[in-house]
């Protein structure tokens, strides 16, 4: 009986003493577990205010890119383009041999002597202009003449029947026919790009130059009394002019 007692008392003593220790264990365990959400919380909402600043960031750079493209549009709307032009007194023609030969109509009447010396120039430019454009258009249409003979031209394939006896000498003629289309079709479109590429070389190498152009406004101004000015063109949008500056002789 007195062990029993005994025994009783150190079981009782035990329990004593280790359930404080298991409720406390159990109490860090749910600080711990508070802890790690509340950090867990907080990265979150981290993180969303992160991704919320950038979205800002974002329709904020949107907004200004598309403010700096409407005053540009609006600046290109409002803008006048300044062509380079010939211009005498208060009259302004094109500055190309097409508006000289304006100009000379413009003066025959008022002063037919200049008129008689600057036109046999502005012909022989103008002969060169339509030779030009003659060479140019007729590559062209040589070229898409090739292209056109080189598809339409082709031979009649004619697909060989299985039940033919002599099958296997057919469907050899068959590819050998395709062959010979597709090698055709192909030289006479190399041909024909090849026609229109060398008509536009030498058409562009036949073109009147801007120094024909000069050379017509200096042989105006040394024989005549009221100068010929040749100006530039200008794009105040781009800031360019496009040949570089004012030429008066």
């Amino acid at each position: 009986m007195t062990r029993y007692r005994v025994s009783l008392g150190v079981s009782l003593l035990v329990a004593g003493v280790a359930a404080p220790r298991v409720g406390r264990a159990q109490e860090g365990d749910q600080i711990l577990q508070q802890q790690i959400q509340q950090q867990m919380q907080n990265q979150t909402q981290q993180a969303q205010q992160g991704q919320q600043e950038a979205q800002v960031q974002a329709q904020q750079a949107q907004q200004s890119m598309d403010q700096q493209m409407q005053q540009q549009s609006a600046s290109y709307r409002n803008t006048v383009v300044i062509p380079e032009h010939l211009q005498v007194g208060n009259q302004h023609f094109d500055a190309s041999v097409t508006g000289f030969r304006s100009y000379l109509e413009d003066i025959k009447s008022s002063d037919p002597g200049l008129y008689g010396q600057l036109s046999p120039d502005v012909e022989r430019l103008e002969a060169r202009e339509d030779a030009a454009t003659a060479v140019a258009v007729g590559g062209v249409v040589l070229g898409l003449a090739s292209v056109i003979y080189g598809v339409a031209g082709r031979d009649t394939c004619n697909d060989p029947s299985i039940t033919d006896p002599h099958f296997a000498a057919d469907i050899q003629a068959w590819g050998d026919c395709n062959s010979r289309n597709m090698s055709k079709m192909a030289t006479f479109t190399f041909v024909g790009m090849g026609v229109a590429v060398l008509g536009g070389i030498i058409a562009y190498a036949s073109w009147p130059r801007h120094q024909d152009l000069l050379d017509l406004v200096n042989k105006n101004n040394h024989l005549s009394k009221q100068p010929l000015q040749l100006n530039v063109g200008y794009d105040p949008t781009r800031r360019f002019a496009f040949s570089g500056a004012t030429v008066s002789f």
